[in-house]
């Protein structure tokens, strides 16, 4: 005996692995976004001084720029160095990851089994991505 004004009601829960995996991915996605536009930014920036700091003097002594510089500086960005900035803001934000998950189980060893061989590799692996 259903009226059917409540057979369309959906019900979602963030719950199981399935979720949480989506989201990890999420938060890892919105910080390599972060990361990614904070490397155009910085980019059209340093674009824009280092023309004004190569820019010829006139007979004032005032250096002149063209017009929206940093605006040429996001185009040469975009047009140019997208995959290297992505690539630099991928790595800043996966390095930080990989040098905590080398930490724990150099933790791990040295308090409960301590083994100089595994110590050695955690240590050398550790220190490469430093």
């Amino acid at each position: 005996p259903s009226d059917g004004a409540h057979d369309a009601v959906r019900e979602w829960q963030l719950g199981g692995v399935p979720h949480a995996c989506a989201l990890m991915l999420v938060i890892f996605v919105a910080c390599w976004l972060f990361a990614f536009v904070g490397g155009l930014s910085q980019f059209a920036v340093a674009y824009a001084l280092a023309d004004y700091y190569c820019a010829p003097c006139d007979l004032d002594g005032d250096k002149e720029l063209p017009c929206c510089a940093a605006a040429m500086g996001f185009r040469v960005a975009v047009t140019c160095h997208i995959g290297s900035i992505a690539l630099g803001s991928l790595m800043v934000v996966t390095l930080p990851v990989v040098q905590l998950l080398l930490r724990l189980p150099r933790q791990k060893n040295l308090l409960e089994e301590y083994n100089d061989v595994a110590f050695c590799m955690l240590s050398c692996c550790s220190c490469a991505i430093d």
